[in-house]
């Protein structure tokens, strides 16, 4: 498995996109007249807010309540992964990689070698 390294722009990055959600949160909670223009046209608000939502993607809003927890399993596309990969994610290690546009992040509590 390659290395993966982590500069200071992906960190910033990371903690914009962080800081730019929890904005949007406080503000749906706060907003309801916001809320609803987010569940009528998600994607131009989305946009509104900081978040870029590349052209042809297709965006759903769906909110959490007491008797529902939406989970969200993010596209693999077509990228395979060998054993040696998956051992690693499975095992409880640190990985992160991309499949086509998504990024998923897999952080362990576990001290694990790789």
């Amino acid at each position: 498995m390659p290395n993966v390294v982590v500069t200071s722009e992906h960190i910033r990055n990371y903690n914009a996109l962080n800081k730019n959600y929890a904005q949007l949160i406080g503000k749906l909670w706060s907003d309801p007249a916001f809320k609803s223009r987010l569940m009528a046209n998600p994607t131009q608000v989305l946009k509104e807010s900081g978040f870029d939502v590349p052209p042809g993607v297709s965006v759903k809003i769906l909110e959490n309540d007491d008797n529902t927890l939406y989970f969200p399993i993010p596209y693999q596309g077509s990228v395979e992964m060998t054993d040696e990969q998956l051992d690693h994610v499975a095992g409880g290690g640190a990985s992160t990689f991309s499949t086509a546009g998504t990024v998923v992040s897999t952080v362990s509590t576990q001290s694990t070698a790789c």
